[in-house]
């Protein structure tokens, strides 16, 4: 695994540009249907370049801003003190 890592940090950002549109695409430039064996060595290859060469925030798989999960508010719908939260109601099944 060391040696596909050092290979990876290695490739060229044309390279990595031809992964990225052969893993949307699903299909290599000449027609080919990208295997799920190629595609796991793909997004291995792309993930081990981004975090050598990119800068947190433009790595595949980022999302932009705090996760939702992060904020401050609560995720549930009661607050803390155990109140039901005026946003947010239960679902009652009929």
């Amino acid at each position: 695994m060391s040696e596909f890592i050092e290979k990876s940090q290695q490739l060229s950002p044309d390279l990595i540009e031809r992964f990225r549109l052969a893993l949307a695409q699903g299909k290599w430039p000449d027609g080919q249907t990208v295997t799920d064996s190629q595609k796991d060595i793909l997004t291995q290859a792309i993930i081990v370049y981004d975090a050598t060469h990119k800068a947190d925030g433009q790595r595949i798989g980022e999302l932009e801003g705090e996760c939702a999960s992060k904020s401050t508010e609560s995720n549930s719908a009661k607050k803390s003190d155990g109140k039901q939260d005026d946003k947010e109601s239960l679902i009652k099944w009929q």
